[in-house]
């Protein structure tokens, strides 16, 4: 039996995964996999030894009271690995978890396929080394990242963002709002207030504290864009009693319509820039776990979509600055200025343009099974 051990910590790239693993069973219909991942992964015959949410943790110093945790659950992927001696192990972000796991696959001589680079041109820079070392081969989704890996000795290829092929809206904004029923004229404005539950925890309040006073100045439709892996009943603790939509699965058809959103950082920056959705991007972690990253970040903004510009094109609230009098004074400056919208969304179109071709999936997938010499 031919199986690969597939490994992913977050929703973001357990979307990557199960694409990844359907686009290999198209090459390599006998393939099988195991490993850590979520519903897609699971739907896509993926068999989980570990749920998602076991690794989904964010932060410095939060995941120190886990690592018990995390120790056992890298002690079982590799006794499972050692067990059923896979092709090669595809281990997608997460590298916290996924580089640690690289040096131990090394040693048992499981070839490594990384997807998607650590955020080495952010920070902690020096993992490059160990990804030389531990990595067989590097598949990279942001053109910028060439350049960083150029003469490094890493095994890498560009593929392009996957995100570029899933976030596809077909209808007009006009036609697309007429079929959800918002023909009213009231502005949209949609929350994605993050994946995790640590990150619910420490946005959503501000959010929706934001937006109940927001509604004493101006009326509007609100729409709460859930993640996967979060139940409603959980944001509903913090929801409280605000008019709000909660949705789940027309989550692109929502943001799509939308006046302007405000987002966590992270994979739904891009997925409102590829959308083209002007959108204020926020975040928040425990004070000494910011201060931590903030001494050793290489870059000046925080969204992929500003680093990607090269410049604050969207309003970015980190920290204490990520408040209700700052987030209502930036929504209510998008909402009045329909030029300062319409000069996001142009330069939206220059940074779309440069995140690949499409079938990003595929060419990985390509890369995958002509480094294994499957046929």
């Amino acid at each position: 039996m031919r199986e690969i051990l597939i490994v992913s910590g977050e929703s973001s790239g357990e979307f990557y995964g199960a694409g990844l693993v359907k686009e290999l069973k198209k090459i390599s219909p006998d393939l099988k996999f195991f490993g850590v991942g979520g519903k897609e992964m699971r739907d896509e015959g993926v068999e989980l030894i570990f749920g998602i949410e076991q690794l989904s943790i964010i932060g410095i110093l939060e995941v120190i009271p886990h690592l018990l945790r995390l120790s056992r659950i890298k002690k079982e992927i590799l006794l499972q690995t050692e067990k059923r001696k896979p092709m090669c192990a595809i281990l997608i972000d997460s590298p916290d978890f996924n580089l640690r796991l690289a040096k131990e696959l090394y040693k048992i001589n499981i070839p490594v396929i990384y997807f998607i680079s650590p955020t080495i041109w952010a920070w902690r820079r020096g993992r490059i080394k160990t990804i030389k070392r531990y990595v067989s081969l590097l598949l990279i989704i942001f053109p910028f990242e060439k350049d960083i890996y150029e003469g490094s000795g890493v095994n890498y290829i560009f593929i392009g963002h996957p995100l570029k092929d899933r976030v596809k809206i077909e209808m007009g904004r006009e036609e697309l709002r007429k079929s959800l029923g918002l023909e009213n004229g009231l502005p949209v404005i949609s929350l994605l207030p993050g994946s995790r539950k640590s990150e619910i925890k420490n946005h959503l309040p501000v959010l929706i504290d934001s937006l109940k006073e927001l509604r004493k100045k101006i009326d509007f439709k609100a729409f709460l864009i859930k993640a996967p892996g979060i139940s409603e009943d959980f944001v509903k603790r913090y929801v409280g009693d605000f008019e709000i939509d909660i949705v789940q699965d027309d989550r692109f058809k929502i943001m799509a319509c939308s006046d302007i959103a405000l987002a966590s950082c992270g994979t739904s920056n891009l997925e409102l820039l590829l959308l083209g959705v002007p959108f204020i991007a926020f975040y928040k972690i425990f004070p000494l776990s910011y201060l931590i990253v903030k001494s050793m970040a290489k870059v000046r903004h925080a969204s992929i979509v500003n680093i990607l510009a090269g410049k604050e094109l969207i309003p970015e609230l980190l920290q204490s600055k990520f408040n209700k009098k700052n987030v209502i004074e930036k929504v209510l400056f998008l909402l009045n200025s329909q030029n300062k919208r319409d000069e996001i969304r142009k330069e939206f179109e220059f940074i779309k343009a440069s995140l690949g071709e499409g079938d990003a999936l595929s060419k990985g997938a390509k890369a995958i099974v002509e480094f294994l010499g499957i046929k």
